[in-house]
């Protein structure tokens, strides 16, 4: 084969294929997963947000019923706080629920009952965020939305990550309901995703790469 027909191949069949393949690896790491976590937080917070409202309806059901003189003000109370505080959700079914007033007094915590009670104004997480004050600000401002802040890995106190909570509130009785997502999580799922990626595109340029090593 002559120096020309090599040069011919390489520029027309070698070099084309090279740039295909970095193109699609690039593709993948900075159109397609940045693109996937994107959707992916916008579905969590989508999920969160739902979840807050379908609690915040059952705090409203004893509302009525209290407005429908069935139950007395401290019943409608005390049963929304224990419905709330037994419902899980989850893969494991430890994502939970939390009620706070807007002092903040801990109204309900399911992990945490030491906190019952207990006046939140200066509760700081270990980066000095006062989450509860946050909480409220939030609901004063807009009724409600989403807070930042690190907190422990569900039932598990030993371990504390980052978290995004949405909060709303109950006007009528001045109460703030809230769940979150743990982004850890969110990154464990991106982690997973970039791992399958990446095999799928070295098994990809494995194959071109066998491809032109034939033709050559």
């Amino acid at each position: 084969m002559s120096n020309k027909v090599i040069r011919k191949f390489f520029f027309s069949i070698i070099v084309p294929s090279i740039l295909t393949i970095l193109l699609f690896i690039t593709s993948i790491y900075v159109i397609l997963i940045p693109s996937f976590e994107k959707n992916m937080m916008n579905k969590k917070k989508e999920m969160i947000r739902e979840l807050t409202n379908t609690a915040w309806s059952l705090i409203k059901e004893y509302d009525d019923e209290y407005k429908d003189s069935l139950i007395t003000f401290e019943e409608a109370q005390r049963l929304a706080a224990k419905k709330i505080g037994k419902m899980r959700y989850g893969t494991e079914g430890k994502d939970y629920f939390w009620i706070t007033d807007m002092k903040p007094v801990m109204i309900m915590h399911p992990y945490r009952p030491e906190l019952n009670n207990s006046m939140l104004d200066d509760y700081t997480d270990p980066q000095g965020v006062r989450l509860f004050i946050e909480a409220v600000k939030v609901v004063k401002t807009m009724d409600e939305g989403f807070i930042n802040y690190m907190w422990q890995w569900k039932d598990d106190s030993t371990q504390i990550v980052p978290k995004l909570s949405y909060v709303k509130g109950f006007e009528n009785w001045g109460w703030i309901i809230g769940t979150g997502i743990y982004l850890n999580d969110v990154q464990a799922e991106i982690g997973a995703l970039k791992e399958r990626l990446t095999k799928i595109s070295l098994l990809i340029s494995a194959i071109i790469i066998l491809i032109l090593a034939f033709i050559m």
